[in-house]
């Protein structure tokens, strides 16, 4: 596991998952390393040829620490040295570049002024202490003003911030100047200097992508240090992280910083801003190491933003092709009508049932029905809930009995013998006769406005199938060991920072999915002979092939609660097999044939051993293990791909019925085939451990399947 972040984090109010950004990789690293600046030296050399490209237009500059290099530590490039920062401004200064405050811009904003050519700011992201010791005597110097946006929870700490992965990692070897946040003293004296102003940088800077109610509480504890210690009202902001193109700035998060009453919201993205626009909207420059005077006057000049307008804009023509070949539709997202005049009447207003599929979760079945209970509607449609129960054996039926009983929206208890997925939801379709479906799981946590996101986003982009994000509810230190095919491979989805159609291989999930009842009709329900998963992505499928499309909303987020034992390599294991083993036989066996099913095993196999298992070799060599469990994870699911292939090719010689019985492990109970004179729950009754390739025991907690796609990881 990777170092601990530093205790200070504790400081975080603890009604929210604290959440860092995981450092960059080293090949991500790499190429930026020499990407950015080859486009930095191409915009100077553009710049000096025909000027600046950014007439009517000003600029913003970003800094984090200022701190000379310390032997033997190699520094990321936003550490600038104290005489790289003065030959950085210094060049400027001699081209003709003027600075100005950040409050003396938004207020240009406010009072519609115009600004000259020419004028840029200077800003600090976080609050460390070197912004005085080493910066400021600089910023004198040259009597250039600045804005410092604080991470108030780690003001008066003397550790690292826990989202600086590098001086977590080295500060035993550091100065503390080097890695240490400012102190509440050192605020107030930068409070009384002319030349600073204190910003806002939420109180613990963290991730907050599709968590807009964490975002408002985190913000409100900011401003209210800011307020009380410094006697801050309505600061400057600047929100951390800020990549646009990865949504740490989305609207629904621009919105609550509004109405919390900041004066701006800078982001991080490499563009030139147009003083007329809202500054909610402004990005910045990040000033890099290697900066000299020319490449930021090229940058702040305009010659820069191209290469990240370029990108975007790859992006979303590859995304807009793939969705018109794939999905047979258009990739535009339909205006917003504003007028509200939605239907104020109950009885005429659109229904949606939630299904919730459960098996022996009565422990956390309780608190996911109460976040259920608190969706918000907004007078836009009614909504119950139905509960699936797969034939528990713990009291999850008086859980459920228990708050219907008090609550104001109804609750239906149904009970299901067959075991698995898809019979648990048909069995929840034919209880429920709403115009809406949404799923949802027993091991999850809604936010107040999921419904209500769901439902909105149908409307946007008139689609009847519409996911949303489902987030890992784990502390940020795991999640960053675990690494991204990990946290795939327990069910995250988070496809797109904005509405956007589903693409490639991307597919929702019904943990978090709203999809019209008509389609049921149209489609049938979900196939119960898919005993190993997948049902949900075969009806997704489906729904494609028949000309539907299916979008992504990032304002409908849940929380998916992981139990300990499903961080174990055996759950990975049997996970990956099983997943393996249904992609073969439910997907690619039944588009391609023998044929197709034969040559994409050829090619798994290829990439398995050439690419994956040298990957996992690499990562025991740093010793990374959450890396490894990643590869193992992949190499284990290419492995029950091969079985299945040579099982449909070849049943004779590979019938592997032990293995394959294993599999068919769902709910803490195996599937039963064939129908004969034993009862149902005599079946259920069936030693696991019997089977030849047993799955990882379980907890109650942790048995209910995840009811997600099956897709490629």
């Amino acid at each position: 596991m990777p170092k601990t972040p530093p205790s200070n984090a504790d400081s975080c109010d603890a009604a929210t998952v604290n959440r860092w950004v995981p450092a960059n990789s080293g090949l991500r690293q790499m190429l930026a390393a020499a990407i950015i600046p080859m486009v930095a030296y191409f915009a100077a050399a553009m710049n000096r040829l025909f000027g600046s490209a950014a007439k009517d237009r000003t600029s913003i500059l970003m800094y984090h620490r200022v701190t000379p290099h310390v032997k033997g530590i190699s520094a990321p490039t936003i550490n600038v040295t104290p005489r790289r920062f003065r030959k950085q401004l210094e060049g400027l200064l001699r081209r003709g570049y003027s600075f100005w405050s950040l409050e003396t811009l938004v207020q240009c904003h406010e009072n519609r002024e115009v600004v000259p050519d020419k004028v840029t700011c200077v800003t600090f992201d976080d609050g460390y202490c070197n912004n005085l010791v080493n910066a400021l005597p600089i910023l004198e110097d040259l009597g250039i003003p600045a804005t410092i946006f604080l991470a108030t929870a780690y003001i008066d700490k003397d550790e690292p911030f826990p989202c600086d992965h590098w001086s977590v990692k080295n500060c035993e070897a550091l100065p503390r100047t080097a890695y240490a946040p400012l102190s509440l003293d050192e605020c107030r004296e930068l409070m009384k200097h002319p030349l600073i102003t204190l910003g806002a940088h939420t109180h613990t800077h963290q991730d907050f992508r599709h968590r807009p109610e964490a975002f408002e509480e985190d913000m409100r504890l900011c401003l209210e240090y800011l307020r009380t210690e410094l006697g801050i009202e309505n600061p400057l902001f600047a929100f951390p992280y800020g990549i646009p193109r990865f949504g740490f700035n989305a609207s629904s998060l621009q919105r609550v910083a509004k109405q919390l009453g900041v004066r701006c919201a800078l982001s991080t993205g490499p563009h030139v801003n147009d003083i007329r626009e809202t500054p909610f909207e402004w990005g910045r420059f990040n000033a890099f190491s290697w900066n000299t005077g020319a490449t930021l006057a090229g940058m702040l000049s305009g010659w820069y933003s191209w290469a990240d307008q370029l990108r975007t804009r790859i992006r979303a023509e590859r995304s807009k092709i793939r969705a018109i070949t794939r999905h047979k539709i258009e990739l535009t997202i339909p205006a917003l009508d504003g007028t509200g005049n939605y239907e104020s009447d109950p009885a005429e207003l659109p229904t949606i049932s939630i299904i919730v599929p459960t098996y022996n979760r009565a422990s956390w079945l309780g608190e996911a029905l109460e976040s259920l209970e608190a969706q918000q509607t907004e007078g836009l449609f009614t909504y119950d809930i139905v509960v699936i129960d797969n034939a528990s054996s713990d009291n999850t039926k008086e859980v459920v009995e228990c708050r219907a009983a008090t609550s104001d929206i109804s609750i239906l208890y149904c009970h299901s013998v067959p075991p698995g997925d898809a019979p648990t939801r048909n069995e929840g379709l034919r209880n429920s006769e709403s115009d809406w479906i949404a799923f949802f799981d027993d091991d999850q946590l809604a936010t107040p406005h999921w419904l209500s996101g769901l439902f909105k986003a149908t409307r946007d982009c008139h689609s009847k199938i519409v996911g949303g994000p489902v987030l890992l509810d784990l502390p940020a230190d795991e999640l960053e060991w675990l690494g991204p095919i990990c946290r795939r491979a327990l069910r995250e989805l988070d496809f797109y920072s904005r509405l956007h159609p589903y693409v490639g291989k991307d597919l929702p999930g019904t943990g978090n999915t709203m999809v019209a009842r008509e389609l049921f009709d149209e489609l049938g329900n979900f196939d119960e002979s898919m005993t190993t998963g997948g049902s949900d992505s075969d009806f997704f499928i489906r729904a494609y092939e028949a000309g539907h499309s299916l979008w992504f909303t990032p304002d409908a987020p849940i929380r998916h609660r992981i139990g300990r034992d499903r961080l174990e390599p055996e759950f990975f294991r049997w996970d990956s097999l099983s997943g393996g083993a249904g992609h073969a036989a439910h997907f690619e066996y039944r588009e391609a044939g023998w044929s197709g099913l034969f040559a994409t095993c050829g090619i798994r196999l290829i990439h398995a051993m050439f690419y994956v298992a040298p990957a996992y070799l690499w990562a025991l060599l740093l010793r990374d293990s959450g890396t490894a469990l990643g590869r193992r994870t992949q190499l284990w699911r290419t492995e029950g791909y091969l079985r299945k292939t040579l099982n449909v090719l070849a049943p004779r010689l590979f019938e592997q019925k032990a293995f394959f019985d294993s599999l068919e492990f769902r709910n803490g109970r195996t599937i039963v085939k064939t129908t004969d004179s034993k009862s149902s729950d005599e079946h259920d009754k069936k030693d696991s451990k019997s089977l030849g390739n047993e799955p990882p025991n379980e907890s109650p907690v942790a048995e209910t399947p995840t009811a997600t796609s099956e897709v490629e990881v």
